[in-house]
Order: C-alpha cells, then sequence, then structure tokens
C-alpha cells in the first residue's frame, strides 16, 4: 500500500532510509515500513551512497 505524502515530507523520508539500512533493514523492508516502493528506496540510498548525508537534502 502506498502512502500519500507531502513534498516536505520527502527529506525526513529519505533520512529515515538512510537510518534504516544503516540498521541492517533490507530495502524492501524498508519499502514496505515507510509505504514507498522499492525503486524510490533504492534510488535514494544509491545517492545516499554516492553523495553521503548531501544526497538526502
Amino acid at each position: 500500500m502506498m502512502t500519500t505524502y507531502k513534498p516536505s515530507d520527502y527529506e525526513l523520508l529519505r533520512r529515515r532510509c538512510a537510518e534504516l539500512k544503516e540498521s541492517g533493514w533490507k530495502q524492501t523492508k524498508i519499502a514496505q515500513a515507510l509505504g514507498l516502493t522499492e525503486g524510490w528506496v533504492s534510488r535514494t540510498l544509491k545517492k545516499y551512497q554516492q553523495d553521503g548525508q548531501a544526497g538526502l537534502a
């Protein structure tokens, strides 16, 4: 199930994705927990891996 978020929520979601990944969560579980697509989570984590915290802004 997809959750509807406001544009202002996405930076917080990107940061939460990174936190959960660093805690050992799999991308599929992160997507399910936050109500996002696996593709969105994957792109977010790739950008975080490339750019660090700046990639989450």
